[in-house]
């Protein structure tokens, strides 16, 4: 099995920096980094046979290349104590002290333009030395960190847009001071060196809060998971950190709290939300011997739980190391955008000296070189590669965590793509379009037999079987609240029957080999060889599977049935949900097959299915899906998995991966188009570097807001 692990990295400030981390972790051998700009996480892939990965290497190696790097909380089902503590808080201080400082600082130079408009009349109205003051010390102090990244950047010959920054900046900065000091000229651009920095921190800072926004879905997970267990030790109930909780404990989930354990009721009963991890707001039921999941909240009654799966190894830690893969990986798409942005910077410094040295040899006069500089430094502030870095990413880290929040789990963005492009879709029948078992579906009687009595008498036969058709019996005199008289001398006969003996008398239940013609089961109940009635079983059709077919078709995916049953089954449930693409008896191998075809004709095939004999299909399908409930087999192949119980979650995903796509290529275009008008226009002299850095900013903003659409992306919301 192949290892893998995620580093949290700080100090990237756009796509270079993420494309330098990849190469860094990249070079060592056996290992397969991908990192995420969007998330500021590197996932981390060990190559099948090679040595277990070094973490505290790999840390070492992103630090030496001028970032920072941590592993994230061991437990996934924990918050690290950093995120809530005094060290983050003082952090966020700091940052958000810089930005106001910098604003502070630029407001002065805001109002002096103002002062300066045609028809007012006033003139400057705030001095130079004052100019002079306020612009040391945004370059000085709010500045800092840029520097500290450019150095960084420049040792390691990756110049980034801090390089931009910096180099932008101080040269607006430093020929004022020259004009002013040298040349006794009132001629200076310290308002441009302000205004550069403190609409990229700005920018930078309103960054990171939609960054946080993007994210917020995984954080939504790991803050379900309770710290505490109520757990039951030599006959008292104690409070035990969740660390100390063990498999085979029994805890108590009491009215109000989470349940921090997966595992199975005991005693007792209780409602639980379970919207965490099927995105379905209605209550489910828990009674003895149902499975209750870490993270779901008990809302009614008391329940006795034994644990089975603590910690990292519960569902809900799995969800959550999904979706953080998920979010961390990259879609195909993105490795061009990384190609491109490795050389933009590098791109852009030639093209601001070119700008520099064409216009200082064109233009005439004593402001040439001015001229020249301030053309220089529109070009290098404008062309930021923070939009195009974040177009993808953005988009990929926000359609995942809505997919999670809704119970929609894409394995990774390649997966969400691939949904996008879907044309065709096999479904399987049983499990997927039915519920999965038989139901009693009606009864007839005769001999003066009431239906209540010939059920209760199957009921009482098939006590003593295990057969589906058993427990549909046995569920329908349940829920009619039937008694059931003691049955003796219970004996099967393979491909016939079950009988027993009840009273005085010999009941006997045969099995029709053949399915009727409206696909339903029939089994026939004599008593002392006398037939008194028959009972038919079918398998219940989901209740939304129409609609969601429907759906399907109106997203203009066509649905085909693959099942093994026989053809009037498949024809009867193919007729309630409008399916009429119906492949009945069909083997693992015609499944596999089928799937083949369709690559062959050039379609994007997916397939969903939740049995054993479904996992060749969906491991050759384009994209595999699996239900909630599936087979292991099925689910450890799935590239998309619905923990909703409903149909509709399968339109849900597709409609889902294709808003993301969407928003992907708006935000590509958006970033590119920026870039192919921004520097000419800057090149050209028709943005002042101060108006450059506001487009700068504003242009990574409106990526990032444009992916945040996706965090309110409800089910249903659009039918492709």
């Amino acid at each position: 099995m192949q290892e893998s692990l995620t580093l949290n990295i700080t100090g990237m400030t756009c796509a270079a920096c993420a494309a330098r981390v990849e190469k860094v972790l990249n070079r060592q051998e056996g290992v397969q980094a991908s990192v995420n700009f969007a998330s500021e996480t590197a996932l981390v892939r060990g190559a099948e046979g090679a040595a277990p990965l070094d973490s505290e290497r790999l840390i070492a190696l992103v630090r030496k290349a001028g970032f920072d790097a941590q592993l994230p909380a061991e437990s996934a089902a924990k918050l690290p104590e950093e995120a809530s503590g005094a060290g983050l808080f003082k952090h966020l201080s700091k940052a958000d002290a810089t930005v106001w400082v910098a604003l502070l600082c630029a407001l002065p130079f805001a109002i002096d333009m103002f002062t300066m408009l045609p028809g007012l009349g006033i003139g400057h109205v705030l001095p130079i030395v004052w100019q002079a003051a306020l612009a040391t010390v945004v370059q000085v102090w709010c500045a800092q960190r840029f520097y500290r990244a450019a150095w960084s950047a420049t040792v390691m010959r990756a110049p980034n847009m801090d390089v931009l920054v910096v180099v932008g900046s101080l040269a607006a900065y430093g020929l004022s001071l020259w004009n002013w000091l040298i040349e006794q000229s009132h001629t200076v651009y310290f308002e441009s060196s302000v205004f550069v920095i403190a609409f990229v921190l700005l920018g930078k800072w309103l960054e990171q809060r939609a960054k946080r926004r993007a994210v917020a879905s995984l954080r939504a997970l790991v803050e379900q998971a309770p710290r505490m267990a109520r757990v039951e030790r030599n006959g008292h109930a104690v409070d035990l950190p969740l660390a100390q909780v063990q498999v085979g404990d029994i805890v108590i989930v009491r009215e109000g709290e989470a349940a921090a354990v997966d595992g199975d009721v005991m005693s007792g009963s209780a409602e639980f939300d379970e919207s965490l991890l099927t995105g379905e707001s209605a209550l489910q039921l828990k009674q003895v011997g149902t499975r209750i999941c870490a993270g779901t909240r008990n809302l009614t009654g008391s329940v006795r739980v034994r644990a089975a799966s603590v910690g990292t190894t519960t569902q809900l830690a799995e969800i959550t190391r999904l979706v953080e893969a998920a979010q961390g990986s990259k879609p195909p798409v993105q490795y061009l955008v990384d190609r491109i942005a490795a050389v933009f910077v590098p791109f852009i410094l030639v093209v601001a000296a070119l700008t520099f040295g064409l216009t200082w040899w064109l233009a005439s006069g004593a402001q040439a070189l001015e001229m020249a500089v301030l053309r220089a430094v529109a070009v290098l502030v404008i062309a930021c590669p923070c939009a195009l870095g974040l177009a993808t990413p953005a988009a990929i880290v926000a359609g995942v965590g809505a997919g999670a929040k809704r119970g929609l789990l894409f394995r990774d963005a390649a997966a969400l793509e691939t949904a996008a492009a879907v044309t065709v879709l096999g479904i399987d029948k049983t499990g997927t379009l039915t519920v999965g078992v038989p139901r009693v579906a009606s009864v007839t009687t005769s001999n003066d037999v009431s239906e209540g009595e010939l059920l209760a008498l199957a009921a009482a036969v098939e006590s003593g079987s295990a057969h589906p058709l058993a427990r549909a019996v046995q569920a329908a005199a349940g829920e009619r609240g039937l008694v059931i008289p003691a049955a003796t001398g219970f004996a099967a006969q393979v491909g016939v029957g079950v009988s027993a003996r009840i009273a005085d008398a010999q009941v006997e239940l045969r099995r029709s080999p053949t399915a009727s013609a409206d696909g339903a089961t029939r089994v026939d109940v004599l008593r002392d060889g006398v037939p008194v009635g028959a009972i038919e079983f079918r398998h219940q059709v989901r209740p939304e599977a129409r609609a969601a077919v429907q759906r399907l078709a109106d997203q203009g995916v066509a649905a085909v049935m693959l099942t093994g049953d026989a053809p009037a089954p498949a024809r009867h449930v193919g007729s309630e949900v409008g399916l009429h693409n119906i492949i009945s008896t069909c083997t693992p191998q015609q499944k596999l097959a089928w799937v083949a075809e369709q690559k062959r004709a050039g379609l994007k095939v997916a397939m969903v299915g939740d049995g054993v004999n479904d996992a060749p299909a969906l491991a050759a399908a384009d994209l595999s899906i699996a239900m909630r409930h599936g087979s292991a087999a099925a689910l450890e192949v799935a590239a998309v998995t619905l923990m909703r119980d409903n149909l509709q979650a399968l339109p849900d995903a597709i409609a889902l991966a294709r808003r993301t796509r969407r928003v992907i290529r708006s935000n590509l275009v958006f970033a590119f188009g920026y870039n192919a008008i921004g520097i000419p226009l800057a090149a050209l002299g028709f943005l002042s570097p101060a108006l450059a850095g506001a487009a700068m900013a504003l242009s990574s903003i409106s990526v990032l807001l444009n992916a945040l659409t996706l965090t309110r992306w409800r089910a249903h919301d659009e039918a492709t």
